[in-house]
């Protein structure tokens, strides 16, 4: 199974609608600290399992004004919408919208 592409939109440093397509091969991430990197994989563990391991409780480090520490814009949800490929049958994932 691939990730073809994946939709992010008010999901940690990806304010605005934003679409990272992996469908041309081989991809790789690779920027500074703080560009998005590990965002991407925690946006691809939300999306299919609904948690994310790397943060197993609420503590006062990840959670800021009362809002998902993920969670940029209180007033609108975040979505994240994965693109899966399975040889050449193609389906999207269900999209869960997450908001306070």
């Amino acid at each position: 199974m691939k990730i073809r592409k994946i939709l992010l939109y008010n999901f940690k440093n990806f304010r605005n609608k934003t679409v990272i397509d992996f469908s041309d091969g081989i991809t790789f991430l690779v920027g500074p600290n703080g560009y998005g990197k590990t965002t991407i994989f925690d946006a691809i563990e939300l999306g299919l399992t609904g948690n994310l391991s790397r943060i197993n409780k609420v503590t006062a480090e990840n959670i800021v004004y009362n809002k998902p520490f993920f969670q940029n814009d209180i007033g609108q949800p975040v979505i994240i919408k994965l693109w899966l490929e399975k040889n050449e049958w193609r389906t999207t994932c269900n999209c869960k919208k997450i908001s306070k």
